[in-house]
Protein backbone atom coordinates (compact mmCIF):
# COMPACT_ATOMS: atom_id res chain seq x y z
CA UNK A 1 0.00 0.00 0.00
CA UNK A 2 2.72 2.59 0.64
CA UNK A 3 3.91 2.22 -3.38
CA UNK A 4 0.43 2.87 -4.05
CA UNK A 5 0.45 5.67 -1.61
CA UNK A 6 3.98 7.21 -3.25
CA UNK A 7 2.74 6.62 -6.35
CA UNK A 8 -0.39 8.78 -5.88
CA UNK A 9 1.53 11.29 -4.39
CA UNK A 10 3.30 11.80 -7.29
CA UNK A 11 0.69 11.76 -9.61
CA UNK A 12 1.39 8.68 -11.04
CA UNK A 13 -2.72 7.26 -11.21
CA UNK A 14 -2.23 4.32 -12.96
CA UNK A 15 0.60 2.87 -10.58
CA UNK A 16 -1.23 4.13 -7.67
CA UNK A 17 -4.64 1.86 -9.02
CA UNK A 18 -2.50 -1.17 -9.53
CA UNK A 19 -0.20 -1.55 -6.30
CA UNK A 20 -3.51 -0.72 -4.33
CA UNK A 21 -5.46 -3.66 -5.79
CA UNK A 22 -2.33 -5.69 -5.33
CA UNK A 23 -2.39 -4.69 -1.43
CA UNK A 24 -6.36 -5.75 -1.86
CA UNK A 25 -5.26 -9.09 -3.71
CA UNK A 26 -3.05 -10.05 -0.65
CA UNK A 27 -4.83 -8.72 2.29
CA UNK A 28 -7.72 -10.93 1.32
CA UNK A 29 -5.48 -13.86 0.47
CA UNK A 30 -4.17 -13.56 3.74
CA UNK A 31 -7.82 -13.18 4.95
CA UNK A 32 -6.48 -9.91 6.74
CA UNK A 33 -10.03 -7.44 6.93
CA UNK A 34 -8.06 -4.60 8.75
CA UNK A 35 -5.70 -4.92 5.60
CA UNK A 36 -8.68 -5.26 3.36
CA UNK A 37 -10.46 -2.05 4.42
CA UNK A 38 -7.34 -0.20 3.88
CA UNK A 39 -6.79 -1.52 0.81
CA UNK A 40 -10.53 -0.72 -0.47
CA UNK A 41 -9.86 3.13 1.17
CA UNK A 42 -6.55 3.56 -1.04
CA UNK A 43 -8.96 2.37 -4.06
CA UNK A 44 -11.15 4.91 -2.95
CA UNK A 45 -8.60 7.83 -3.14
CA UNK A 46 -7.27 7.02 -6.52
CA UNK A 47 -10.93 6.88 -7.93
CA UNK A 48 -11.42 10.22 -6.08
CA UNK A 49 -8.51 11.55 -7.67
CA UNK A 50 -9.59 10.90 -11.38
CA UNK A 51 -12.74 12.29 -10.34
CA UNK A 52 -14.79 9.06 -10.04
CA UNK A 53 -16.56 9.32 -7.25
CA UNK A 54 -19.56 7.09 -7.68
CA UNK A 55 -16.51 4.53 -7.98
CA UNK A 56 -15.02 5.85 -4.77
CA UNK A 57 -18.16 5.38 -3.03
CA UNK A 58 -18.17 1.68 -3.92
CA UNK A 59 -15.11 1.26 -2.81
CA UNK A 60 -15.93 2.77 0.53
CA UNK A 61 -19.39 1.22 0.57
CA UNK A 62 -17.53 -2.10 0.36
CA UNK A 63 -15.89 -1.37 3.86
CA UNK A 64 -19.03 -1.65 5.79
CA UNK A 65 -19.89 -5.13 5.80
CA UNK A 66 -15.89 -5.79 7.10
CA UNK A 67 -16.12 -2.90 9.91
CA UNK A 68 -19.51 -4.32 11.04
CA UNK A 69 -18.07 -8.21 10.83
CA UNK A 70 -14.67 -7.11 12.72
CA UNK A 71 -16.99 -4.47 15.23
CA UNK A 72 -15.89 -1.42 14.23
CA UNK A 73 -17.67 1.69 13.93
CA UNK A 74 -17.51 2.95 9.96
CA UNK A 75 -16.22 6.69 9.72
CA UNK A 76 -19.69 8.60 9.55
CA UNK A 77 -18.72 10.26 6.56
CA UNK A 78 -17.25 6.84 4.75
CA UNK A 79 -19.69 7.07 1.82
CA UNK A 80 -18.58 10.75 1.00
CA UNK A 81 -15.30 11.70 -0.70
CA UNK A 82 -12.53 11.61 1.14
Amino acid sequence: MARGDLALLAGEVHEARRHAGAALTLAREAGDPRAIVAALRRLAAVADTVGDHDEAARQRAGTLPILHAIGEEPPHNILSQA
